[in-house]
C-alpha cells in the first residue's frame, strides 16, 4: 500500500517485520489510509494508517480482515472472517473497538462504505432468501429492500441516502431516500432527452449534493455507459 501526499509515493509497509505486502482501499481528508496488510503469523489483518505508522486493527476472531472505508472521524467499516474461517462479517472501527456488525438473519455481510454520522451500508444475508442492502444506523442492521429479492448497497452520503443496486423487476440502480428504496429510473424526470434510452442498472457512488454516479445502459445501442445523476 502507498500514500502519494503530492510529492512523493510514501511506502505505507506492512504489519509485519519481514517482506510481506499490503493494499490501501480508501482514504480520508485527514490522510489517514485503511486496508488490509499480512500480519504475523501468516494472517492478514485490517490496518489504519496516519502515514507514519501503521495500527492493526485486528479481526472478528478469523484470520483475515480488511478496511474497506473510513469516514473524516478516522472510523473504518471493513470486513473480517469471524471464528472458523467460514464466514465473513462487516465491522465498524469506532477507534477503540472493531465492533461485528452481524447479518439480517443469515450467515455473512459485506461493508462497502461508511459516512461521518458512523452509518455503514453494504450487503448482508437473509436466512435462505439471498443478500440484501442494509443500512447500519449506530445500534442496528437496517433491511433496505424487506420484500426483495436481492440487492446491495455501494455507497452513502452525509445525509444518509445510499446507493447501489436491487433485482427486483430487472437489475437496477436504487436510492435509499431514508424512508423506502426507490427505483432511480422513476425519479428521472420524464422530460430529460436520456430518459427514454437509458436504463441506469448500478449505483456506485454519491455525494453531498445526492449526485449519483453510476452504471447503466443505452438501449438503443446496447452500449454500456457511465451516468451522472443529479
Amino acid at each position: 500500500g502507498f500514500l502519494w501526499d503530492g510529492a512523493a509515493m510514501q511506502d505505507l509497509g506492512t504489519l509485519q517485520d519481514v517482506v510481506g505486502s499490503s493494499d490501501s482501499l480508501d482514504i480520508n481528508n485527514a490522510g489517514e489510509v485503511t486496508g488490509s496488510s499480512d500480519a504475523p503469523g501468516g494472517a492478514y489483518h485490517a490496518f489504519l494508517s496516519d502515514g507514519t505508522s501503521m495500527q492493526d486493527l485486528g479481526t472478528l476472531g478469523g484470520y483475515y480482515a480488511m478496511g474497506r472505508a473510513i469516514n473524516s472521524w478516522g472510523q473504518v467499516a471493513g470486513n473480517s472472517a469471524i471464528a472458523g474461517d467460514v464466514y465473513t462479517h462487516a465491522f465498524l472501527w469506532t477507534g477503540t473497538t472493531m465492533l461485528d456488525l452481524g447479518t439480517l438473519g443469515g450467515t455473512s455481510s459485506y461493508a462497502t462504505a461508511i459516512n461521518d454520522s458512523g452509518e455503514v451500508t453494504g450487503w448482508a444475508s437473509k436466512i435462505n432468501e439471498g443478500q440484501h442492502a442494509f443500512l447500519w444506523d449506530g445500534t442496528t442492521m437496517v433491511d433496505l429492500d424487506p420484500e426483495g429479492v436481492g440487492s446491495e448497497a455501494n455507497a452513502i452520503n452525509n445525509a444518509g441516502q445510499v446507493t447501489g443496486f436491487a433485482l427486483s423487476g430487472g437489475q437496477h440502480a436504487f436510492l435509499w431516500d431514508g424512508t423506502a428504496m426507490r427505483d432511480l429510473n422513476t425519479l428521472i424526470d420524464p422530460a430529460d432527452p436520456l430518459q427514454p434510452s437509458v436504463w441506469l442498472k448500478n449505483g456506485n457512488d454519491i455525494n453531498e449534493h445526492g449526485q449519483i454516479l453510476a452504471n447503466g445502459v443505452d438501449r438503443l445501442t446496447g452500449e454500456a455507459r457511465a451516468y451522472l445523476v443529479s
